[in-house]
Order: structure tokens, then C-alpha cells, then sequence
């Protein structure tokens, strides 16, 4: 029997992402994401392996992608030979006996047409994203009338009130400028009034940012997902900081009251049941029941059923944590 068939037969990812230390990793119905250990990058998301045609590619550094072999070669800078040898011995298999042939071509066409995807996916990437930078001015953990949380919050989050405005008409005006970080860059900055007299309240630079394939605070949820059961959505950004407040963070913002599409895919791609703390209103409720429906038969679903016309950031320490600690399946409710 052909050794590289046999062993491309039995590939256990897992055992060998471990095996080579691998940080973050994540395990969805299609692949396996973690940190890149090739270029020792920090970004959860950053390398995939597709558990479909057992391909690796990394989409932060310039390691490319390949099969088990490629990534043997690369970590321990061998020969494709002795990749062999060090595969079978990873995944703990017998090739005693077995015919090592050197193929002429190692990767059939469907799976370089894959690589080949990948390539294009990166390089457009790489040429649309770039890093916001904060616009120039003065910034201050201090607001003389906005003090919904400390400082020790806004400092966690990257947040600062904005006090020297370019021009009398400028966005920056009375905002509260939030970072937006996803996939390990500054993406852009959430704008929030803090006058009381503003509308809307938000906004959000630069122009023309997609807040719908954005989740808030994903990066970090991302990062440690091996360290939760659960991942809990909310409608805003305050909502993510009121449930830090209480000591939980495992909790991402989806921008409004309604789940979109690119949103829903990157919390599947997490290993982790879904909670909802959505506001306890008509919209709050219609989202909970979309995003439930949509969950239903792909991971555990439960709700979080907060006071009456209260959002989590209306609420108090202990009224957040009493709700998230009486959490029950979305529908079921213990009211009369």
C-alpha cells in the first residue's frame, strides 16, 4: 500500500496541531481554526485546516498553506521523506513495510484549485484591509458629565472621550470614541454621543465601515473559546462592558437587533453554545426568537430574560448576574 495514501487516510488534525503546539485551537463542523504556530502569530482565526480535504492554509503570515507533509516540512525544515516518516509517527501508524513513493504530483488538481482560493482570498485581503488609525486630537479617560463606567472599563476596551474637535461641526464632537477590532487589526472606531441630545447615538468611521460582518469583542471570545462552554450575543457595544463589569467575557455585540449572515458564520465556526441577552423588548424578543431558529440543530441555544424594558447595560451587577445564572432554554419562561 502507498504510505502517503495510507497516512493521508488517517489524519487526526487534531493530534497534530497539538503535537506542535498550536495555540487557540477551535474545532467547527468543517475545520479546525487556532493561532499559527508557523510564524507564531496570535490571531485564533489566522490558520485553518479544512476537515474536508485535510488542507491547511494561514491567512496572516506568508506560510502559505499545503497538506500534513507541507506543514511537517515547514515546522522541522525537512524533506518531504523524512515529513513522512515524522507524519506517521505523530499520528502513531505502522508504515513498516509499506512502499514510500514519492509522488510527481503530491496534491491532486481539486486541492490545489482550493490552495489556489485561499491565495485569492488573502491577496484580496490584503489589499482592502487597512489598519484605522484614530484621528488626530486630544483624548481623556475623564468626561465631566458621562460616567456610565469607570475607568478601568474604557481603559480595558481602548476607549476615550474626545476633547479637542478639528472644526465646531466635527463627528468628533462630544463622542465617545470606542475601537472596533476584528481578525487582529483596528477596523475602525464606534462614535457614541454623550450629550443625551444627539440622533442616532452611534455612529461609526470610516465611512463606508461593514458593521453586519462585524461581531464586537469576537478577537478576544475567539482567543479564549477553549476556555468557555457558551458564547453570549448582545445588541451593543455598552452591553459587552456591562457583562465585563460583572466578570464575564465571553460576550459579543452584533450591532443592533438583528443577526446577519456573516455574523451568524463566524459564531459557528466557534465550538461553543450560544446564550442570548438580547433587550427585553418587542425588538430584543423577535431577535432572540430569528436567532434561536437559526441555531436550532447546530449548538445548544439558551436565553437570558432580563426586567422588563431593560437592556444588560440597564442593569445592575447583581440583576446580570442573577439573570445569566437563571438562563434557560429560549421560551421558557417561569413568569405567569
Amino acid at each position: 500500500m502507498d504510505v502517503v495514501q495510507f497516512i493521508q487516510d488517517n489524519i487526526n488534525p487534531r493530534m497534530v496541531l497539538e503535537h506542535y503546539g498550536f495555540r487557540n485551537i477551535t474545532e467547527s463542523e468543517d475545520a479546525f481554526l487556532a493561532c499559527c504556530e508557523i510564524h507564531k502569530g496570535d490571531n485564533p482565526t489566522a490558520f485553518i485546516w479544512n476537515k474536508h480535504n485535510n488542507l491547511w492554509f494561514c491567512y496572516t503570515g506568508d506560510c502559505g498553506g499545503g497538506d500534513i507533509f507541507t506543514l511537517i516540512e515547514k515546522m522541522e525544515h525537512v524533506n518531504f521523506t523524512t515529513a513522512i516518516k515524522k507524519a506517521a509517527s505523530i499520528l502513531e501508524l505502522n508504515i513498516e513495510g509499506m512502499k514510500l513513493i514519492v509522488p510527481k504530483t503530491r496534491i491532486i488538481k481539486e486541492h490545489r484549485q482550493w490552495l489556489e482560493r485561499q491565495k485569492r482570498r488573502l491577496n484580496t485581503r490584503n489589499k482592502c484591509v487597512k489598519e484605522y488609525v484614530l484621528p488626530y486630537t486630544k483624548y481623556s479617560l475623564e468626561h465631566p458629565t458621562f460616567n456610565r463606567f469607570p475607568k478601568d472599563v474604557l481603559e480595558f476596551y481602548g476607549a476615550r472621550f474626545c476633547t479637542l474637535y478639528p472644526t465646531d461641526n466635527s463627528m468628533l464632537r462630544h463622542k465617545l470614541v470606542i475601537p472596533i477590532i476584528q481578525n487582529g487589526y483596528t477596523c475602525g472606531v464606534a462614535l457614541r454621543d454623550t450629550t443625551g441630545t444627539s440622533t442616532p447615538k452611534w455612529f461609526y468611521q470610516p465611512h463606508g465601515l461593514k458593521i453586519n460582518s462585524l461581531l464586537y469583542n469576537y478577537d478576544t471570545v475567539a482567543k479564549s473559546a477553549h476556555e468557555y462552554e457558551d458564547i453570549i450575543l448582545v445588541e451593543g457595544i455598552f452591553d459587552v462592558w456591562a457583562y465585563h463589569m460583572a466578570g464575564i467575557d465571553n460576550v459579543v455585540a452584533i450591532f443592533g437587533s438583528t443577526l446577519k449572515e456573516e455574523q451568524y458564520r463566524m459564531i459557528l465556526k466557534l465550538p461553543l453554545n450560544v446564550i442570548m441577552s438580547f433587550d427585553a423588548d418587542e425588538a430584543g424578543r423577535k431577535c432572540a426568537s430569528e436567532v434561536a431558529k437559526k441555531f436550532k440543530n447546530k449548538t445548544g441555544v439558551l436565553n437570558i430574560e432580563l426586567p422588563d424594558g431593560k437592556d444588560p447595560a440597564d442593569c445592575s451587577k447583581e440583576e446580570l448576574l442573577n439573570a445569566y445564572l437563571n438562563r434557560k432554554p429560549f421560551g421558557r419562561s417561569e413568569k405567569k
